[in-house]
């Protein structure tokens, strides 16, 4: 019960409508906030940090965006693994990813700037 209400007080003081950036060392911001797929996404840099949106009138999302990156494929491959299929249309510069058994659901969007080396794989819950 006092780790309950030290995580509630915790999320309150750090401002749960805010967007949060963060690292995987960062023990409590990453236990509480990170998405399960989000957490277990291959890691294709040793240069990435973690973002939670809480929605706020929107969808609430998990991202993680990797730096220095040459190659995507792994993400892919793994989206692919948890059952998701790289959909036909694309969302600005996202590739579009959605559960072949559900509408609705989760959604994931992937991007890549091969000249900047930034990738970015961000899951939006749409539940």
């Amino acid at each position: 019960m006092l780790l309950l209400g030290g995580v509630f007080i915790y999320v309150v003081a750090t401002g749960i409508n805010d967007v949060t950036k963060y690292t995987e060392s960062d023990f409590f911001n990453y236990r509480i906030l990170t998405d399960k797929e989000i957490a277990q996404a291959p890691r294709i840099s040793p240069d990435y940090v973690f973002v939670s949106q809480p929605g706020m009138g929107m969808a609430p999302s998990n991202a993680i965006i990797f730096q220095r990156v040459a190659d995507v494929e792994p993400l892919r491959a793994y989206l692919q693994g948890l059952g998701y299929h790289r959909d036909k249309r694309r969302l600005g510069a996202n590739e579009v990813w959605l559960q072949q058994e559900r509408d609705g659901g989760a959604i994931f969007y992937l991007s890549f700037d091969r000249g900047t080396g930034e990738a970015v794989l961000t899951k939006v819950q749409n539940d």
